[in-house]
């Protein structure tokens, strides 16, 4: 090539318009969860303080459903035990299993909003000041999904791993003294008959303060 030609080929390479990349939010899956079933592996470990040994551990399946007005139902396999979960107004309440009085659901309101995974990944993004990180894709309980790092003050650093319809098919996080995982062992995409996240007929439903879900999981 000669040296005229050269110029010539630069000067056209640099005043073509530049192609604009593709901004990380692009390649998000959706931040909200349609409706769906799940059934979940759940693993967590705590400990008094950080620098303690992790003298709790906690293993466990976890049905979970998803209504399609922001209300989710937990089922745990080990005891039994049912918590409903309303998004909107932060009220869960609980139910059956081996440690709840019977006949009884204890409903409270939490004073913060709970971070709310099973939804989606939103409530994390609203306050946070980053933008969600992509660490890749993976295939969990037979589903492609993204997996996704997030930073805030409230909610510390969790990890999802969110399908293309924004169902969160894994979520992690941890603090100095509690790490939590949930795993998707196998996925149902189709809507939850809604008569599930109500307290059975002939339940009473006491009031109670406090929440009791943890902070952060």
């Amino acid at each position: 090539m000669s040296r005229s030609t050269f110029v010539v080929l630069a000067l056209a390479l640099s005043s073509a318009p530049a192609v604009p990349s593709l901004a990380v939010a692009d390649d998000l899956p959706p931040a909200t969860a349609p409706a769906f079933s799940a059934v979940y592996h759940l693993t967590s470990r705590a400990r008094e303080k950080a620098q303690d040994d992790w003298a709790y551990n906690t293993e466990d399946m976890v049905t979970i459903s998803v209504g399609t007005t922001k209300e989710s139902r937990w089922d745990y396999k080990s005891d039994g035990r049912t918590i409903l979960n309303d998004e909107v107004s932060r009220f869960a309440t609980t139910f059956g299993g081996k440690n709840q009085p019977p006949n009884v659901a204890q409903r409270n309101q939490a004073p913060f909003v709970p971070i709310g995974w099973e939804f989606g990944y939103e409530t994390v993004t609203k306050v946070s000041e980053s933008k969600p990180e992509v660490l890749g894709k993976t295939t969990i309980a037979g589903k492609e999904c993204t997996r996704l790092r997030l930073v805030s003050d409230q909610y510390g650093e969790p990890e999802y791993c969110v399908t293309s319809t924004g169902i969160v098919l894994r979520f992690a996080n941890k603090s100095s003294t509690v790490e939590t995982v949930y795993e998707a062992q196998s996925l149902n995409e189709t809507t939850p008959d809604a008569k599930i996240f109500s307290v059975p007929a002939g339940m009473t439903v006491e009031e109670r303060g406090g929440p009791k879900r943890p902070k952060i999981f």
